[in-house]
């Protein structure tokens, strides 16, 4: 059989001359001024560093709060985070917001959300995904509300319910059945649009040796004292008139109807 190896010949005198007089990279360096030796690895050095810190860039994940796809709001200036262990709510960790309806939990629950319509100036309204009214008599200015206040004002409304307090009648514009449903899919679809991946854990329990959910795990919370705050001071001190339609606002919202 053939072999497949590929023999080589020693070169003569006259090619290893030959090949020594023949122009190379070194010897194109050495000819070069040292003007250029330098601009050239300065070039080099930056496209390194250019080409590590794109690769970093892309590899890296987007910070939190500031990931892709993510709709303007004009409260996203607030935005801070912190970690928080949760209660589990049972016995010795049961909250102040926790039990039958009283004076007390309910003036906490009121704090957590009821603090008027917020007004937003033109500029801070101008980026928003939908539109909304211009304030009568305050043009330049805007009414919102975060959608965290009005899902809270709904836990609070099925809180009562839980207690009794529910008008099957379904005459009350809060406890009314019809109301409180609507509630329901609010929170619902809350919960599911900021869905919390922190993973619940498991342990022993000390009395019976079962395995148990943890609540009292630590989370990544928006710090949602620092959203209040930024809504507390915007917040609309003056009566909204429904009815009201504002001409020549700055952004020529003020005829605005949402189509059914």
């Amino acid at each position: 059989m053939a072999s497949s190896y590929v023999m080589y010949s020693q070169l003569k005198d006259s090619d290893e001359e030959q090949y020594d007089r023949a122009p190379t990279w070194t010897n194109h360096l050495k000819a070069r001024s040292p003007f250029h030796l330098w601009a050239l690895r300065t070039v080099l050095g930056l496209s390194l560093f250019i080409n590590a810190g794109l690769v970093f860039f892309v590899l890296s994940p987007a910070p939190i709060g500031l990931q892709t796809n993510t709709l303007y709001s004009p409260a996203q200036w607030a935005l801070r985070y912190r970690n928080t262990v949760f209660d589990s709510s049972f016995g010795i960790q049961t909250t102040a917001y926790q039990g039958p309806p009283s004076e007390t939990n309910n003036a906490l629950w009121s704090d957590l959300y009821n603090f008027g319509i917020t007004r937003i100036s033109a500029d801070e309204a101008r980026d928003m995904a939908n539109k909304t009214l211009p304030i009568p008599n305050d043009a330049d200015h805007y009414i919102i509300s975060l959608s965290v206040f009005h899902q809270l004002h709904c836990l609070n409304q099925v809180r009562k319910g839980l207690y009794g307090d529910v008008d099957w009648t379904d005459q009350s514009d809060h406890t009314g059945i019809t109301h409180l449903d609507h509630c329901v899919d609010i929170i619902r679809q809350g919960l599911m649009c900021n869905a919390d991946i922190t993973p619940l854990t498991w342990t022993r329990d000390g009395h019976d040796g079962s395995a148990k959910e943890v609540a009292e795990v630590i989370h990544t919370c928006r710090d949602f004292e620092a959203i209040r705050d930024w809504a507390k001071a915007r917040q609309m001190v003056i009566p909204f008139d429904k009815h009201a339609v504002v001409e020549g606002d700055p952004l020529g919202w003020g005829g605005y109807a949402m189509s059914s």
